[in-house]
């Protein structure tokens, strides 16, 4: 018991209490009880065994002899099959590398972290990674080995900025990206048959990127196929990343809307040459300049795409559907040029 009080004197000091009058405890048993939890939790979070107290009111000086009984809640389980610490790790079906609490129990941090090793040994292996804000020792690009995985998925709930590099990965089949709040790029892809998807962002402010090595983009005839599904935020970008906003290589985008109807302020991939739409989604202007092809002919939304100056591009076509389709441009024709607009009410617009 006389443990018991010290402790419940130090529970006083954090619960910031200074009880000078007898009348006054009381009053201040609840602020009392409330510190007791905050102290217990930490002791469970670190491990620790939780701690019962049983306190009476009368003890306290009060004019009640109810017992309140406080138990701590146990210690809470991880979730994440990677630690916050470095992990070197085989599995087969699905990783889950969620945040996790540090030991003290404070801090949520990510517990995907540039060294971590991590191999999948079946034939259909997941990992699924949710990434917040960079932890206190890392940086805002994470870098991991990761081997024989055949699907990665990367969610980001961050308020900033995230890469997570990929060049020591090999194996992956499968790439999705998805952003709450913030930019999102998977960078060192060396391998343009990756299927890549951009799901699940309703922030117009959030650009999603997969960028390529130098190497993987190497050729004159490189094609990329990304799949939306309710991506409604600003840019996706693919290619090598040459800059921050230039992405270089690729000379054929296919865009696939599958699920939700996504709108893309931006398609970002400025050596295309053949871009095509098909499904639920709009493209709203591209960087290319040097966009021959566009073909909108399998895309269910009505399309209002600015191509800026390809329309003056040597032999440019253009291939609508049904929908109602407007072609924005800031040049006028070089040369010859095809426009076969399709079924709807279309629409050329040439502005200067």
């Amino acid at each position: 018991m006389a443990k018991d009080f010290a402790e419940l004197d130090r529970a006083y000091d954090e619960a910031g209490v200074q009880v000078t009058e007898f009348g006054q405890k009381d009053v201040l048993v609840n602020k009392f009880v409330k510190a007791w939890e905050n102290q217990t939790a930490r002791r469970a979070a670190k491990g620790g065994a939780g701690m019962t107290m049983a306190l009476t009111l009368a003890a306290c000086g009060g004019s009640d002899d109810t017992t309140v009984v406080v138990t701590p809640d146990a210690p809470r389980t991880p979730v994440s099959d990677l630690t916050v610490g470095i992990d070197n790790i085989s599995f087969a079906g699905i990783l889950n590398a969620v945040r996790e609490y540090t030991p003290g129990g404070n801090d949520l941090v990510n517990t995907l972290q540039s060294g971590d090793t991590i191999e999948g040994t079946g034939d259909a292996d997941v990992m699924n990674v949710v990434l917040g804000n960079p932890n206190d020792s890392a940086d805002s690009i994470i870098t991991p080995t990761v081997t024989g995985v055949e699907t990665v998925n990367i969610a980001s709930v961050a308020d900033v900025p995230l890469q997570v590099n990929m060049v020591n990965a090999t194996g992956v089949e499968n790439l999705t990206l998805t952003s709450a709040n913030a930019n999102l790029l998977a960078s060192g892809l060396q391998d343009t048959s990756v299927a890549l998807s951009a799901v699940n962002v309703q922030n117009a402010d959030v650009n999603l990127g997969f960028a390529y090595t130098a190497a993987a983009v190497a050729g004159d005839a490189d094609a990329v196929t990304v799949t939306v599904d309710g991506f409604n935020g600003a840019a996706i970008a693919v290619g090598f990343r040459a800059g921050a906003a230039t992405y270089e290589g690729v000379e054929t985008v296919n865009v696939v809307g599958a699920g939700a109807s996504s709108t893309i302020q931006t398609l970002a991939s400025n050596d295309a040459e053949t871009i095509t739409v098909t499904g639920a989604v709009t493209i709203d202007a591209v960087t290319s300049t040097v966009l021959t092809t566009l073909d909108t002919s399998a895309a269910t939304g009505d399309t209002a795409i600015n191509i800026g100056g390809n329309l003056g591009n040597a032999g440019f076509t253009f291939i609508g559907g049904d929908s109602d389709e407007t072609l924005i441009a800031n040049t006028g024709f070089v040369g010859t040029a095809s426009l076969d607009a399709g079924l709807g009410t279309d629409t050329l617009s040439i502005r200067s």
